[in-house]
């Protein structure tokens, strides 16, 4: 897959997720299957919980129980920790779908950052074995950009993430992770209302 298909199946997960205290303690994440970078084919969702430890296998389950499992070739996470601390294993993703990931971050440290961050917190050999398998990230630039993103990569090589991004990027968000944003952020929005009425 050194240059990427036009039709190929890539999935976005995000969880459009602002940490605040007053959110629910479960919080939703949603899966878009593109094909390409411009064609939406399908939608997903699943609940982790906040700061919680379960977020691999939730996305695991997620997956294996679409439809779109056999045809998806691709997954993008937005970034490695959700709903709070919740932090992927990209490296268990991949070996329990054998689908490639890459997790996308903006931050430069992400995995100081979210080391730090952990540092206090329960069930901490979990997150750590997690931001270890995430490996070393390495830097991706979008032509019309001067800012580079951070790719941390499980099962696909830098030259096929690199021509997948090519073909998804129109900003430094790639198109399946917006638009998995755009739908959890707002699924997250109503479950927090929600939450405040109770």
């Amino acid at each position: 897959m050194k240059f990427m298909k036009k039709e190929i199946r890539i999935l976005g997960v995000s969880d459009g997720f602002s940490y605040r205290s007053s959110v629910p303690r479960k919080v939703a994440i949603v899966g878009v299957v593109f094909r390409g970078g411009h064609w939406l084919e399908g939608v997903m969702r699943s609940m982790v919980e906040k700061d919680g430890v379960n977020v691999t296998s939730r996305i695991v389950e997620m997956i294996r129980s679409s439809p779109h499992l056999q045809q998806t070739r691709f997954i993008m996470t937005d970034g490695l920790a959700f709903a709070g601390f919740n932090i992927i294993n990209i490296k268990t993703l991949y070996e329990k779908t054998g689908i490639p990931v890459v997790a996308v971050s903006k931050r430069r440290r992400e995995v100081e950052y979210l080391g730090e961050a952990i540092r206090e917190m329960n069930d901490n050999k979990s997150r750590r074995e997690a931001l270890e398998d995430a490996g070393r990230a390495f830097s991706w630039t979008l032509e019309s950009s001067k800012r580079p993103i951070q790719l941390f990569n499980a099962g696909a090589s830098a030259i096929d993430i690199r021509s997948i991004m090519r073909g998804v990027c129109e900003t430094r968000t790639p198109e399946p992770i917006r638009v998995a944003r755009i739908f959890s952020s707002e699924l997250n929005r109503f479950l927090t209302k929600q939450f405040q009425k109770d």
